[in-house]
């Protein structure tokens, strides 16, 4: 099986090598049955992010694909604004322009989320059971990304147990309209799917919903933001 991994980096020199070393221990867990490779969506940088991912890399024995990513925007905090939407609509939509025919599934990873290899790993094992699955993002004891996950027009909660659909217990699928900052689909979803509105993994989500995707949350699954 061939597995890309996309991810954004502006001005990310200082977070490559943790990046790297949670990429070669997810590689480790998946063994030689899963071939990967990175595809980095890189712009408006005024550090050497790009030349540090490319040489710990080439370090790592990882194959690398370089998307521009660069929209000339200002470096937004975590709003709502509309102009940092509307980057990050344009960001996601050229890192998925990196995934090839061959590439049977894509994981989409914030680069400075702090997740451990096995839970990435969990996912992907579980990829079959939709064809979009995230896992919670968490920030402490308070689930993260209340941008993006949302299911019948109702954002999560910060606040456990974040929806009144979610199953902790067993960790079964919860289906739902979007989500964000962490995704895995199959490489054909990638290839098709593209945000038309500005809305950012939200626009990407309403779009793939309409064309008959699933998008699923796993509850049992954490990655944690920075």
């Amino acid at each position: 099986m061939k597995l890309a991994i996309g991810s954004a980096f502006r001005n990310a020199s200082g977070n490559v090598t943790a990046y790297m070393r949670r990429i070669r221990a997810l590689r480790s867990l998946l063994g030689n049955d899963v071939w990967i490779r990175l595809i980095a969506g890189e712009g408006d940088s005024v550090d050497n992010t790009r030349s540090e991912l490319a040489i710990q890399a080439n370090a790592s024995c990882l194959p690398i694909h370089f998307v521009e990513c660069s929209h000339g925007g200002r470096v937004f905090g975590s709003t709502e604004e509309p102009d940092r939407l509307a980057a990050l609509s344009t960001v996601l939509n050229a890192i998925v322009t990196g995934v090839e025919e061959e590439d049977d599934l894509f994981l989409y990873v914030e680069q400075d989320l702090l997740w451990e290899p096995q839970a990435l790993r969990d996912l992907i094992v579980r990829h079959y059971e939709a064809d979009v699955l995230a896992p919670l993002v968490m920030a402490g004891e308070c689930f993260y990304d209340v941008w993006g996950f949302r299911l019948n027009g109702d954002r999560f909660s910060p606040f456990f147990p974040f929806h009144r659909r979610l199953d902790h217990v067993s960790g079964r699928v919860l289906e739902v309209d979007s989500i964000g900052s962490c995704a895995l689909m199959s490489g054909r979803v990638a290839r098709e799917i593209r945000v038309q509105n500005g809305n950012a993994f939200v626009g990407w989500c309403e779009a793939a919903k309409a064309a008959g995707y699933r998008i699923g949350v796993v509850p049992n699954i954490i990655v944690r933001q920075a």
